[in-house]
Order: structure tokens, then sequence, then C-alpha cells
């Protein structure tokens, strides 16, 4: 599968949040800058081999107020990077 070149993460996943994901993002991608998509955030709950989780979703929303701000970053090394992600 074709991975993409462009990868947007909010919440979690932005550096600030201290995300154990912000290393291999940091070693795969370079910044290119802030920006928002037209979604709404959802709190998705679930449980998996270490036990519940909770982590948000973005979901598309036909309202224009409906904004998800985040990063967006360039992709120079797909893997594992996006394999680690997907975990």
């Amino acid at each position: 599968m074709e991975r993409p070149e462009y990868f947007f993460v909010y919440g979690t996943l932005l550096a600030e949040a201290g995300h154990p994901m912000s290393a291999p993002l940091a070693e795969a991608a370079d910044e290119v800058g802030r920006g928002s998509i037209q979604a709404r955030l959802y709190i998705i709950h679930e449980e998996d081999a270490q036990g519940p989780n909770s982590y948000p979703g973005a979901v598309p929303s036909p309202f224009p107020e409906d904004q998800v701000h985040g990063v967006l970053y360039r992709v120079h090394t797909p893997e594992p990077m996006f394999s680690i992600a997907d975990d």
C-alpha cells in the first residue's frame, strides 16, 4: 500500500502532548506548519491488549464551524513511522 506524503496530527499526537508517537514522527517527517481540517472530534473508547483506553478521533463535518486544529507534516521516511501509528 502506498503511504501518503503528508500526515496531519491533532490531539494526543501533537508534540506538546508528550505522546510516545512524537519521537518516531520527529524522525520520519518534517513539520510543514499548523493548520485545521473541517471535522468534529469525538472521544473513542476501546479496549486492546493493554486494557481500556481512550483517544480523540476526527470525523468529517458538513459544518464550517467544526474545526480540528493540528500540525501538518511532510513524511520523508514512511516506515516504520506509519506502522507504529497504525498500531
